[in-house]
């Protein structure tokens, strides 16, 4: 049962795990941060995955090669389905995407994890000088949004930090920041009567009853795979999407406010090139309106015989783009960037 307790003592191990391995002396590529929740760490290395950065925190993005003019800048925002996890620095789609667009510099800014506010707070603090900036948007976001800690809302994570996260007010969208903790305080930092009373404020997903909320939200996303109208209590994906909704609307006049040329990605998991989903039909009106340009990844499945392919060939263990896919996503990609320009 998901209960303050229980939290503390999950975070309370992955902690030692941590410690653990910084004693080892083991390189740490997700560091936390108070303004994003997490980053990851510039120049650095995963300790067991095949993950690198670059000197801005960025993940490596290999090929491109310096030429002395200025090239066009093109930066992709979003979570572990941009940044391309469970793959190779080369194999990712933005990698892929480099090596078919050899004059343009492509930088991944995609951070495991991050919800879709994250990855605009990041755009937001972002020094590099771009010219072209993506966000992707996946509907297994969504929910991240109205959480603030990963292990409310997920007990299989290894993502010990808390994030912030915007709320809605009468002028807009407000950012709200956690009491923050390093690497040796998560425990101790969660367990602060402050602390507890930030979460219970801010995170949707805080056990506040914990029976219920445990079978509450497992109820509610039952209903949702079966497309049943219906919740208990309040509907984390209505709240969820409004908020999503007032995201995307900061990112079109944050881009505006910049002169940087913007595009909402749509990005599908397994489960939304199986069945249609409604919800990124309601996306799409919404970006339409916003008078932003999308486009929508899964075209890039079009065409493709996937019952040719094994499942394992297509996505990686835990859902996230294989080589072969992440070949299709840069095909379909370069195709667009090219004709635009």
């Amino acid at each position: 049962m998901l209960t303050v307790k229980a939290v503390a003592k999950q975070l309370g191990q992955i902690q030692q795990e941590i410690e653990k391995h910084l004693k080892a002396g083991h390189p740490r590529y997700l560091v936390p941060e108070p303004s994003l929740g997490w980053v990851i760490s510039p120049n650095s290395s995963h300790y067991s995955l095949p993950y690198h950065s670059n000197s801005f925190g960025f993940r490596v993005v290999p090929a491109f090669v310096e030429s002395g003019a200025h090239p066009l800048r093109l930066g992709f925002f979003g979570d572990s389905l941009v940044h391309g996890d469970e793959v190779n620095d080369v194999d990712c789609w933005v990698s892929r995407l480099q090596e078919k667009l050899p004059s343009i510099q492509v930088f991944n800014a995609g951070v495991p994890g991050y919800g879709t506010d994250q990855s605009l707070m990041r755009l937001e603090e972002c020094t590099v000088p771009l010219d072209w900036v993506f966000l992707g948007l996946a509907l297994c976001d969504e929910t991240r949004n109205i959480n603030i800690l990963r292990i409310h809302r997920s007990e299989n994570t290894a993502i010990p930090f808390m994030k912030p996260r915007f709320i809605l007010t009468q002028n807009g969208l407000q950012k709200v920041n956690p009491p923050f903790a390093d690497f040796h305080q998560l425990q101790e930092n969660y367990l602060k009567p402050e602390t507890q009373a930030f979460l219970k404020q801010y995170d949707f997903y805080y056990p506040t009853h914990p029976y219920w909320s445990q079978y509450q939200n497992k109820i509610n996303r039952m209903f949702r795979k079966f497309r049943v109208p219906l919740s208990l209590g309040k509907n984390p994906f209505k709240l969820a999407r409004k908020l999503t909704f007032k995201i995307l609307e900061r990112f079109a006049e944050y881009s505006a406010s910049k002169n940087l040329k913007a595009t909402v990605l749509l990005v599908p998991t397994e489960h939304e090139l199986q069945e249609e989903s409604s919800a990124f039909h309601e996306y799409i009106q919404e970006i339409s309106r916003l008078k932003l340009l999308y486009w929508d990844l899964r075209e890039a499945f079009v065409q493709k015989n996937l019952q040719a392919y094994a499942p394992s060939e297509l996505w990686c263990p835990q859902g996230h783009f294989s080589i072969q896919t992440s070949e299709w996503i840069a095909d379909f990609l370069a195709k667009k960037i090219k004709e635009k320009l």
